[in-house]
């Protein structure tokens, strides 16, 4: 189905409507509409298929429209229809066109357009850029909003092409590659039948350093903490976070004993922290343990841990993630969120979709999708149930920011409710 997000004419001043009420200090701001007729589900599935996306900020709106027969446009909705015609798919896995990134002046797209082969473009108001050939998009790494997307190209066979700001990197396909900071990407590599590990920048390859096939065999995770770069080791119930980028010349790399075995390891966002799962040594095979490098104990007991649910705080100092309680107990297993001053279970047939965390460790706000509807939660105050919610982020002012689909109209809301007591009891 087709939906639009249509250029406004309404004048930009009335774009932004102030608002001050018991319940909500700041802005709604309206950054695109679309037909009524939308379904939440199409909606989400736009989003989810790289389709509909808003900018970081929230204050503008990528869309791909299809123009029947066989064609695709992408919109910005501040200046409408940007670049040329993109083909639609056709074929069993066939993608069609996606958006990568939005900004206040030019958009990132990947797409099939006749006469080029299938890349990256850059679309602005005025013009078109074919940046790179990459003939297939698969998966994106990293946290948002700075994902990495994946793809394979003729060109580099037995390859993956990884998308930074600065280019394309090309690895091969069963190299560990983690993003460790915005647009640094951590490798472990093999290059003539020797393992190395090295940072990828818009400079080139740094920290170009061989490692030993021992701990490579058993490596659980490479990460960037406290500007070095770290190799999780596995060996029985002892495992190591293994320094591979040594601080001084003939300096022996350090090597920190962790008590059990990793079960992933997982760096904030400059790489200040570490959150680690193990299974502690002795304990029952299903128990797991979660902490942070600081050697706070997240949470212990039998669990699974989704990695896309994990959140930090500005100062990367306090973190959150989503868990499944006794996940082998399906039919009493419960979703609970457990952090550094949290530990909250939603509310039974809720899904919580997106968290934010303030410096005090305490969840500032939420979107909760409640059978229906989604639900934003800010700092002690309960949203407007809409159809869809979504961009939750803080702003460089610490406001609140989220979009909303309501009625016809995309919306990005920007709260300024000063309140120290989070959104919940919550503490432990």
């Amino acid at each position: 189905m087709e939906v639009p997000v249509h250029q406004s004419t309404i004048p930009p001043r009335s774009h932004v409507v102030r608002m001050n009420t018991p319940d909500f200090t700041g802005e709604m701001i309206r950054v695109g509409d679309i037909p009524e007729t939308a379904t939440p589900l199409r909606i989400l599935q736009l989003i989810s298929g790289d389709q509909l996306v808003a900018s970081s900020c929230g204050l503008f709106i990528g869309q791909v429209i299809r123009t029947y027969p066989a064609g695709e446009r992408v919109y910005h909705s501040t200046f409408g229809p940007v670049g040329p015609a993109f083909l639609s798919p056709f074929g069993p896995g066939a993608s069609g066109t996606r958006i990568l990134r939005v900004g206040s002046e030019d958009l990132l797209v990947w797409g099939r357009v006749e006469g080029h082969p299938p890349g990256v473009w850059r679309l602005t108001q005025d013009a078109s850029q074919f940046l790179h050939r990459l003939d297939r998009l698969e998966f994106a790494v990293g946290p948002r909003p700075n994902r990495v997307p994946v793809g394979t190209s003729a060109q580099h066979p037995g390859q993956k092409l990884y998308l930074t700001s600065w280019g394309l990197w090309p690895v091969d396909a069963w190299a560990t590659v983690r993003v460790c900071e915005e647009d640094t990407l951590c490798v472990l590599e093999s290059f003539g039948g020797l393992l190395y590990a090295y940072q990828a920048t818009e400079h080139g390859a740094t920290s170009f350093l061989q490692v030993n096939p021992g701990d490579a065999q058993r490596s659980a995770g490479l990460v960037r903490w406290q500007g070095r770069l770290m190799l999780a080791v596995n060996r029985g119930t002892q495992s190591w976070l293994v320094e591979l980028n040594r601080r001084a010349f003939g300096e022996e790399p350090e090597r920190i004993s962790i008590d059990g075995e990793f079960h992933g390891v997982w760096s904030s966002p400059k790489g200040g922290t570490l959150l680690m799962l193990t299974h502690p040594r002795g304990a029952s095979p299903d128990v797991r343990r979660l902490t942070l490098s600081t050697g706070e104990v997240i949470h212990e007991g039998s669990f699974t841990l989704d990695p896309a649910t994990v959140a930090w705080s500005p100062d990367e100092l306090s973190v959150v993630a989503g868990i499944i309680q006794d996940p082998a107990r399906r039919r009493f297993a419960t979703s609970r969120f457990v952090g550094s001053n949290v530990d909250w279970t939603p509310t039974a047939g809720t899904e919580v979709r997106e968290v934010l965390l303030g410096n005090d460790g305490r969840i500032q706000a939420h979107i909760q999708h409640e059978g229906i509807y989604d639900v934003p939660h800010f700092r002690g105050h309960r949203g407007t149930a809409v159809p869809l919610a979504w961009n939750l982020h803080m702003d460089s002012d610490g406001g609140v920011v989220w979009t909303t689909v309501h009625d016809e109209q995309i919306l990005t809301w920007v709260s300024r409710t000063v309140n120290t007591h989070g959104i919940h009891p919550i503490l432990r």
